[in-house]
This record gives C-alpha cells, structure tokens and sequence, in this order.
C-alpha cells in the first residue's frame, strides 16, 4: 500500500502514513499517479521572442522560432511595409527583412471631433506632417511619437523642433513601435495644432 499523498510505500496493517502522517483512506496496492509532467522548459519560452532591429531604412527580424518571426513580419507586412529577405535560417536564429511600412494613422482625427472642426478661420496654416509612418499622441504639452524605425521617429522630430519641440529621454521600442515624447511647452505659441 502507498499513502495517496507522499506516495511512501507503508505497512499492509497501517492506518496513517509513517512519512508524512495522512489518514490512509483507501488501502491500494498500487503507487500514486505520477505527476503531470512539467510545462515547457524556459528555453523554449526564450526562442519564441523575436528581436525587431532598425536598419535604417529596414527592419530587421530575428528569432529561435521561425513561426514567431513570420507573425512579427506579418505585422509589419500588413502596415505596407515590402518583404526584403523571407523568413530564413541563419546558424540557429531565423531571421527576416523588411522596409519601413507606409500606412499611417491620421493623427487629425479622433474618435469624437475632428481637428479640422475646430480650427480657426484664418488661423496660420500649418506645415504638412511628413510622411514618415509616425503617429502622435498628445498629452498636455508633450506629445508621445510612434514610429516603424528610429529613422522615422527622427524625422518626426526634427520636423517637431521647428515649432519648439524637443525630445524628453531616448527612443526606445515598445511593442515593436519605435516611441519618444516629445515636449511641446515652448512651443506653444508657434501655431502647432496637434
């Protein structure tokens, strides 16, 4: 007989466990049920990260799992960017290229009023925003950039700097976006409308 909770092997006359002290419920000759076996081993978890690298005017994949780098590459496919090297394997890593994508959000529109609507007539017209793949996102007087590649993000804010702006921090990737904030206070009289 085996205690159903340590699984010691215990006397055929035996009442409570001799190792850990439970109650033997059911007599059984048999040992317990092995344990499940374990979850999937760090390493696996590790090859499933793709690193995302900007080269400038590409973006480059590369990872332990050719499936999560295809997913990663797919994302940037379908924000029009051009495949410039398939998925393939290099050593033990599988990487990937691609250009920079070309969709953009526009940033004048927002769930519930449109920029435009409340313009005032007259007011000093604005410079178009390049056409650099960059989104903005205001927050007070700073504005928080994304973009496709540090190379795009740069030319946001050297478009940025003509109306006062200039970069809180370093840009860094988040979530396979290239992001700055951008602080807008002295420039808040220039006639930049975000």
């Amino acid at each position: 007989m085996f205690c159903h909770k340590c699984g010691v092997q215990q006397p055929a006359d035996a009442n409570f466990c001799i190792d850990c002290g439970a109650r033997l419920a059911a007599r059984t000759a048999q040992p317990p049920r092995a344990s499940p076996p374990p979850s999937a081993p760090a390493s696996q978890a590790l090859s499933a990260q793709v690193r995302v690298l900007d080269a400038g005017d590409k973006i480059l994949f590369s990872g332990g799992d050719r499936s999560a780098v295809e997913k990663a590459l797919s994302k940037y496919l379908r924000r029009g960017s051009t495949l410039v090297s398939p998925v393939g394997q290099v050593g033990s890593s599988w990487v990937a290229a691609c250009g920079i994508p070309t969709q953009s959000v526009d940033l004048d529109d927002t769930q519930t009023l449109k920029l435009a609507d409340v313009a005032k007539p007259g007011a000093a017209t604005v410079p178009e925003r390049p056409t650099d793949g960059c989104r903005e996102e205001a927050l007070g007087l700073k504005l928080i950039i994304y973009g496709p590649s540090v190379r795009a993000v740069q030319m946001r804010l050297a478009y940025l700097k003509q109306f006062g702006g200039s970069p809180v921090g370093d840009i860094e990737l988040q979530n396979e976006e290239w992001v700055v904030v951008c602080d807008m206070s002295d420039g808040a009289n220039t006639g930049y409308r975000w």
